[in-house]
């Protein structure tokens, strides 16, 4: 019996490093935490039922449609949603009534992004109005639907900005 050893119990498990599972464990959570991130951002850049939303999505499936239809048909439904962006931005008496000259000049005054419209939105004023085998206004139409997609953008940061100095002045700290 003298010869016999002791029974010894097996070590413990390191603590560090882990398993490969918990490995992947982390890099799953990691990556449902970003796409969380990123699906959170976006929706609250673009809420649902928002006109921002329905906007932008509205203009990057006319940008889509355009070279399969007629730059007429394409530079009026341009028209007529740069027309329903404005009424949803200020309301019905903000585009409504507004033709010509008067119309781009509302359109400049009220677009964060600076775009001017006057020089280059003349297109939205003839446009309707061109024969429809008239096909040299693509690139100039792709222009203003990149410039209303861009409005709709900055539109909605401008608005999330201006809410957050509203809730500043009425809520937020006040200097003494």
């Amino acid at each position: 019996m003298s010869a016999l050893r002791d029974i010894h119990a097996l070590d413990p498990a390191p603590f560090w490093p882990p398993a490969p599972g918990w490995w992947l464990a982390l890099a799953g959570t990691l990556v449902i935490l970003a796409l969380a991130a990123v699906v959170l951002r976006w929706i609250n850049r673009y809420p649902i039922g928002s006109w921002q939303r329905e906007a932008r999505n509205a203009l990057r499936q006319l940008k889509r449609r355009q070279h399969l239809q007629t730059p007429k048909l394409t530079i009026s439904q341009l028209s007529e949603l740069l027309r329903r962006i404005t009424m949803a931005r200020f309301g019905r008496h903000g585009a409504a009534s507004l033709a010509g000259e008067a119309w781009l000049e509302r359109l400049a005054e009220t677009d964060p992004s600076g775009f001017d419209w006057p020089s280059h939105g003349r297109l939205l004023l003839s446009g309707p109005y061109t024969p429809e085998t008239d096909d040299t206004h693509r690139a100039d139409i792709a222009a203003l639907i990149d410039a209303a997609i861009q409005m709709v953008a900055l539109s909605r940061e401008d608005a999330a900005r201006k809410s957050w100095q509203r809730w500043r002045r009425n809520w937020g700290w006040r200097r003494v």
